[in-house]
């Protein structure tokens, strides 16, 4: 087989494996995209259960307005809704928007606890204004924009429970990324009654079709097909063979044997300790990708008998008694709230793979999710119909200390073989949005195309992280 009839094998059928292939099949390449479940959508993906939508969360498409949010909505089938996001915070038993509005906050809690909150922001900030010290992690990042006493009623204790480690040993990244900065001239504005100015802090206006979003990428799998792709499910990939710097076959285990698939080039959007896992035969120091973790997933679908239990999307819990992150009620979600009658809660609760929390028997973890429904609003339990529970492994990279280098220490193994290319969320460690992982696979298919070495996608994909190959700070 000559290399021009050889084609582009994609590891991953998430949203950047598929539109990855996508772009390259529309380019003439011959793909075949390989994806280890039963469907493609990864943790975007959908499912149809007692006539609810059962997805990881679930997840939406943020509107940034180009041409990303024409591409998804030229894979659904007439218009697809534009919604506003409403979620809310529980803090102490009370509801509050979120992204947190310090000056709500203050107003909402005991007016003694309000005074101490602020009389610590406004020392914090005054301190970092006339003394400024160093970011060293999550936690010094935090408590020297928030003072301690709202660092730890907000962030603190639910970082902690969210990602199973101390503060203190997380990197100053997934503070800047995930804290909302707060302003004090702001607050007391606010306060004093005026408006003050609007901070960006998320994308609040989302797109999320009726049938949830995994139609999407039903129906970007099956563009790929009518342009002359193959899509291969159950397919879990073994190892890569690599000869003079280049990928040329991937061993693939599908339906109960292994078979070695020639390829010109890979696109890997699979989790990067995977990945990292297949070159090291021939790439050792990719061994660093053991270094990187994740954090996994679980799910408490729960059905009540009752019409809606909130107007809120999203709840968080930040409550320390609480023993799930957060819950979603996806019926609000849509335009056509039905069932009537019947709702549904999705709780979350992060774990690590194989722990504790996630080998716990179902009906415990139903149980734990029960008991936060009476914490919340005292929901009795003999209004539960059904439940069920999903487990996901590897849904949230760990932003621990130190993880820039050896993420520089991979990507410099991984671009041995230079039509090697590792992209998306997974592929690039990033906690990033539908929209961006989008567009990283097609910036990565793109790069192929022009047949630009795969050492130097990384410095073409360094807007969307906060190091280069190599591990230094840019």
């Amino acid at each position: 087989m000559s290399e021009l009839e050889k084609p582009v094998v994609v590891l991953g059928g998430g949203p950047a494996g598929l539109s990855a292939a996508v772009r390259l099949a529309e380019a003439g390449k011959k793909v075949i995209l390989l994806e280890k479940a039963p469907k493609v959508g990864g943790i975007s993906a959908s499912a149809r259960w007692r006539d609810f939508i059962v997805e990881y969360g679930p997840h939406t498409y943020h509107v940034k307005g180009d041409w990303i949010d024409d591409l998804v909505r030229g894979h659904y089938p007439g218009e697809l809704p534009r919604k506003k996001r409403m979620t809310r915070m529980l803090i102490r038993g009370r509801t509050f928007d979120y992204p947190l509005k310090f000056w709500q906050l203050l107003k909402g809690l005991n007016p003694f606890f309000s005074a101490r909150m602020l009389a610590d922001f406004a020392f914090a900030a005054s301190q970092n204004a006339l003394f400024p010290r160093p970011d060293e992690n999550f936690e010094s990042w935090g408590v020297k924009r928030f003072g301690r006493t709202l660092y730890d009623l907000c962030f603190g204790q639910y970082t902690r429970r969210v990602w199973g480690r101390p503060p203190s040993t997380l990197s100053t990244r997934l503070a800047s990324q995930k804290l909302h900065k707060l302003n004090l001239k702001d607050v007391i504005v606010k306060l004093l009654g005026g408006r003050g100015q609007e901070q960006a802090t998320y994308w609040e206006d989302f797109l999320y079709p009726e049938e949830g979003m995994g139609i999407v990428w039903d129906n970007m799998a099956s563009s790929l097909r009518e342009k002359g792709g193959e899509v291969r499910l159950e397919s879990r990939p073994l190892a890569l063979e690599c000869r003079d710097g280049r990928v040329e076959a991937v061993t693939v285990s599908r339906n109960g044997s292994d078979n070695r698939v020639p390829c010109s080039a890979v696109v890997s959007t699979i989790p990067l300790p995977e990945l990292s896992r297949l070159a090291r035969p021939w790439a050792p120091t990719a061994a660093a990708g053991d270094g990187l973790i994740s954090r996994s997933l679980l799910l408490v679908n729960l059905i009540f008998a009752i019409d809606s239990f909130s107007d809120a999307h999203w709840v968080y819990l930040i409550d320390p008694h609480f023993r799930f992150n957060r819950f979603c009620e996806q019926k609000n979600l849509l335009l056509e709230r039905k069932p009537e009658g019947r709702t549904m809660l999705t709780f979350e609760m992060c774990c690590d793979h194989g722990d504790e929390d996630w080998n716990r028997p179902d009906r415990e973890l139903v149980d734990l999710a029960l008991a936060d429904c009476a914490r919340i609003s005292g929901l009795s339990r003999e209004l539960l119909l059904e439940s069920s529970v999903i487990r996901t492994a590897d849904a949230y990279p760990v932003y621990a200390l130190g993880f820039e280098e050896k993420l520089g220490v991979v990507f410099g193994a991984l671009s041995a073989a230079e039509n090697l290319y590792s992209t998306g969320r997974q592929g690039l460690f990033l906690n990033t949005d539908m929209h961006d992982t989008i567009e990283l696979g097609i910036m990565a298919a793109g790069r192929l195309l022009k047949r630009i070495p795969a050492r130097d996608w990384y410095a073409a994909a360094a807007p969307y992280f906060d190091y280069k190959t190599g591990g230094t700070n840019r």
